[in-house]
């Protein structure tokens, strides 16, 4: 049943955020909200966790969250993720280079981008610069036969990327970006050079779509 709550929750919130723009009223609409809105509540006052309050069950819970804050402006999606963000002292989950263990920050990044000044942005800065600079042996492929890779299944792509999107966003800083789209290459197993790099984001992309497309994968 509770799985059941939480399925709920996140198909309400994905009918009603298909784009980031915030929906217009009408009865339908009003309605949609009105059961996004029960299923906070009962999501809120009935917890789930694999592991951890920080860990990807909840990280993917709270991103749409974060989009139902996007689609609907109501304050309540607002002090759901502030009031988490402060029981979990703003901390990612504990393995730095697994890309589950971040997209709890999907929600830390947003609200700090909206300007709320108790996000403390450094545990997710530090995970960002351990997952993407330092070395690790999924990165030369010395893990077990699927851990060749940095981000060796498919749902890394929905836990990490989005949220190297919006940081990089927010502090201006494209080596973010870069080493993001070095493994976003890897994973799908075309080692571009790195003179290639920027035509092929411009070609397909271009830099402003490249950038949106990330954050807007949640």
């Amino acid at each position: 049943m509770k799985y059941l709550f939480k399925i709920l929750f996140l198909s309400l919130i994905f009918s009603a955020c298909k784009t980031s723009k915030v929906v217009t009223s009408s009865p339908k609409t009003e309605a949609i909200k009105q059961a996004m809105a029960k299923a906070l509540a009962w999501q809120e006052a009935n917890p789930i966790q694999a592991k951890a309050p920080t860990d990807w069950t909840n990280g993917a819970y709270y991103t749409s969250v974060m989009k139902a804050h996007q689609a609907t402006n109501d304050p309540i999606y607002y002090k759901a993720m502030l009031e988490m963000g402060k029981r979990n002292k703003w901390q990612t989950y504990e393995r730095l280079f697994h890309a589950d263990d971040v997209v709890i920050s999907n929600a830390y990044v947003y609200l700090s981008k909206l300007g709320e000044k108790q996000a403390d942005l450094a545990p997710t800065e530090k995970f960002l610069n351990t997952h993407l600079f330092e070395p690790q042996d999924w990165k030369v492929g010395k893990g077990n036969k699927e851990q060749v890779i940095l981000w060796w299944w498919c749902d890394a792509l929905f836990m990490t990327p989005p949220v190297i999107a919006r940081y990089a966003v927010m502090r201006n800083n494209m080596k973010y970006l870069d080493e993001m789209h070095k493994y976003y290459i890897v994973f799908y197993g075309n080692e571009l050079p790195k003179t290639e790099k920027r035509k092929v984001l411009k070609k397909y992309f271009g830099q402003e779509e490249m950038v949106g497309f990330w954050q807007d994968w949640h």
